[in-house]
This record gives structure tokens, sequence and C-alpha cells, in this order.
């Protein structure tokens, strides 16, 4: 008796936990009119205990829990819209005119072109506080920048979901050392950030950032991947050895084998997570190095190419409702990559869906008879015949018929391969463009710490 009374007491509290959980998660978000003064007190609270804890109880979520969760989400965020933006309060006043429910799937597709196009103060929200909105931009590395207004109190959100990445990991706490990201600007005070530049200038980097890791030993860095590539190329240069506890890379793709280098040499564990600018993280890795959907920030969808929503295991558009930007929304905003939504549960327990990415999908060239080459195209070509003779590449348009095909070419390169390689390209553009070969020992990362597979110049 006493031992079945006592494991009805524990899944009391259990139940317990998970539905206070659920209702700060639920009701996580203040009005739209706001003051100075509780904007800050509500970043202060957000960024400490009760989130925090809240986020802690959703590893025994069940899928239902989730669903309701993200039902509420997608209601709060679609209504909010309505009321507060030209452009949805349009939308759904002409659709509605007959009173008829409109579903979440008949809410149109945005992609960055679109947003391009509709004037800032259909997309806007109308009546809002002169502080809320920050200016920010998309790094560029699909091919198409997009700017747009994050709203400040995304900076706590994105803060909590930060040490949200960390847990899913078991990072220990302590130091951060921040490498590069320098717009991502809420970890400017969860850490010591230093700019790419002072990691590339010899000066910097002897008297700078080598003295502070060796002093305050951090335990994680965050950073990108080129950035931490040149970090070892520097290291082993200078003849100094670094070593952090847990590694964790924004931005880009590192295959397996690399993870494997450069974990070998910094003696610490990698991960990473993916996300956008414009919607936050949309993915958590855990320690299958499985990538868990965020479903308290956002809703994801896989579309078909003509706008269908596909079922779990099929490819296709991702698509993200996110939840927490009351200044530019974003709903249904197509982010330029595709995927693949997984139904078989995760190793780790948790009962998030997890996602594969598998592309670019928006990024071109076009040529000047306005046809369009998908760079995934040209990737998926060069990964195809060169993957033994071409470590990297970089293209650069320069001129609508002219490109600069940047690469380092591997041990096994040869003069030979120049012809295939110019045979390759000129059939993937339709000979309407002239390629340039530059072959380079290394493809610097640009200022935002990242190394974009295709600039265009022009």
């Amino acid at each position: 008796m006493k031992i079945a009374t006592e494991f009805l007491m524990r899944q009391f509290f259990v139940h317990t936990k998970i539905f206070l959980a659920k209702k700060l998660i639920d009701y996580w978000f203040l009005v739209l009119k706001i003051s100075f003064w509780h904007l800050w007190l509500y970043r202060f609270i957000l960024a400490v205990y009760p989130i925090k804890w809240a986020l802690q109880q959703t590893d025994n979520f069940s899928q239902t829990d989730w669903e309701m969760v993200q039902i509420r989400k997608i209601n709060e965020i679609v209504n909010f819209a309505k009321e507060h933006t030209s452009y949805y309060a349009t939308f759904f006043k002409n659709v509605g005119e007959g009173n008829h429910r409109v579903e979440f799937k008949n809410i149109p597709i945005t992609t960055r072109g679109k947003i391009k196009e509709l004037p800032l103060a259909q997309i806007l929200t109308g009546s809002i506080s002169p502080r809320r909105p920050l200016l920010n931009s998309t790094s560029g590395s699909t091919g198409e920048p997009l700017s747009f207004y994050q709203d400040v109190l995304e900076l706590a959100i994105r803060t909590v979901a930060f040490y949200e990445e960390l847990r899913f990991n078991s990072a220990s706490k302590g130091p951060i050392a921040i490498v590069g990201l320098s717009t991502h600007y809420y970890l400017q005070k969860i850490g010591k950030q230093f700019l790419g530049s002072q990691i590339e200038k010899e000066k910097s980097r002897k008297q700078v950032f080598y003295p502070w890791v060796f002093e305050v030993k951090p335990k994680i860095l965050v950073t990108t991947p080129a950035l931490l590539r040149r970090l070892a190329h520097f290291a082993k240069e200078d003849r100094v050895s670094l070593k952090f506890e847990h590694i964790l890379y924004r931005g880009e793709y590192i295959d397996l084998k690399e993870i494997m280098n450069l974990s070998k040499y910094f003696k610490s564990k990698i991960f990473s997570s993916y996300g956008t600018r414009e919607c936050s993280m949309i993915a958590f890795q855990c320690k299958h190095s499985s990538n868990h959907l965020v479903p308290w920030l956002n809703y994801v969808e896989i579309i078909s190419n003509n706008g269908e929503s596909l079922p779990c295991n099929s490819e296709g558009n991702m698509v993200v409702t996110y939840f927490f930007n009351r200044v530019m929304p974003f709903i249904r905003y197509d982010i330029g990559d595709r995927g693949i939504i997984h139904s078989e549960p995760c190793p780790c327990g948790r009962k998030t869906k997890t996602i594969t990415f598998t592309g670019r999908a928006g990024g071109s060239i076009e040529t000047p008879s306005g046809k369009s080459v998908m760079l995934l195209a040209i990737s998926s070509a060069i990964a195809k015949n060169f993957h033994d003779t071409i470590a990297r590449f970089q293209l650069e348009q320069t001129a609508p018929d002219k490109l600069i095909f940047r690469f380092i070419p591997s041990a096994r390169y040869t003069p030979a391969a120049d012809k295939q390689l110019t045979q390759t390209l000129q059939s993937l553009l339709y000979n309407e463009i002239h390629c340039e070969f530059d072959r380079v020992p290394v493809i610097l990362p640009n200022s935002e710490g990242k190394t974009p597979i295709f600039i265009k110049s022009f």
C-alpha cells in the first residue's frame, strides 16, 4: 500500500509540473502595448527561472502536449497579425466574406522575394512602441539577402533558446567564448565575444584572444564552421593548444569526418543547431545527433513545390511560422531550405519530432537570357564528379555573364581536371556565363564569420 501511494504521489507531482510548465509556455508573452520599464522587467524575468524551469519539464511532454501548445501559439500569432498588420488584415477580410473559418494551410506562403515586394507599412505592426523594432538582416548565404525587423523582446527569448541548446547536450555551465556571430545581439551578454578579424590578425590573436582563453579557461566555444577551421589552422601555426569541453557551431554544414578531426584537435564534444535570423532556432541537436524541432518557438511544415502540405518522411520545402515576432510577423514563411520531418521517435526519449536538412532550395544563378540555375544542382554536380579533387568551393557572379569559380584544390587535383570542370559548369549554365577559375589555399569567411556558397557582387 505504501509503495502504491508513493508511486501515485510521484505521478501526481510529475503531471502537476507538466501542467504548470504548459501554462507558463502557453502564456509566455506580454501584451502589445508595453512601456519601456516593463520591457526591461519582462526581459529580466524571462531570462531567469520560470521559463527555464518550464522548459526543463518539457522533456516529459507527450506529443499531444506539444500539439496543444502549438495550436494555441499558432492561433495567437495569426489572430495578432490579423488585427495589427495591414497585409494579413486584408487577406482575412477578402477570404472571410461568408464568415467561414480560414484554415491555417490556406494562409498564403511568404518568401524573401514576396516580402521585398510588399511595402513595409503592410507587414509591420501598426501601433507599437518605437523601442520595439530592431533592424536586422539575413547573412545572404542563400544568395538572396533580406532586411527585416526583429522584436526587441525576442532577444530574451533567443537567450533562453541558447541555454536550451546547451541543456540538450548536457553542456556544463561556465565561461563561454564566442567567435564571430557579431550580429547575433543576444549572445553579447552571454559570453566574451571576439570578431573574426581578431582571429585573423596575429597581433590581436596573440595579445588578446589567447591570453583571455588561458586565463578564463572557457568551457564552451560558440562559432561558425568557417571560423572554427581558421581557429584550428592558426592554433597549429602558432603552436598553441586550445581545449574546450563543448563547441557549438552555427551557420554551415560540417561533414562527419571533419567533425571528428576538429573534435580530436580541440578535445571537445562538437554539436550544432539549426536556425535562421528571421525565425530563431528551428532545431536543437541532442546527444544522439538528432535535430529536434523546437515547438515552443515555431511551427515547421514541409511543403511541396506546388504548395501542398506533405506528410512525415517526405522531402520538401521548409515553411516556418515563428511565434514571437510581434513587430514583423513571419507566418508560413519559406526559409529557402529543404528538409524531411521524421515520424520515428528519437532514442533520447524526447517526444519532439526530428528533422533532417537536405539542402538549400531557393539559391539560384540567373543567366543573361533569364534562365535560373539552382545552386543545389551545381553543388550536387561538384560533389558527384569532383569530390576527391576539390576540397571546398565558392561561386561569385561578378556580372550577368561572368562567374568566378573559387576553389581549394585537393592533393589529387591535376590540370587535366580543368577541362572536365569547365565542361560541367558551362553545361549547367547553358553556355551563357563565362567561368573563371580562382585556385586558392583558403576561402576566408566574411564579416559574419560565414563562408557563403554564392556571392552576387554586381
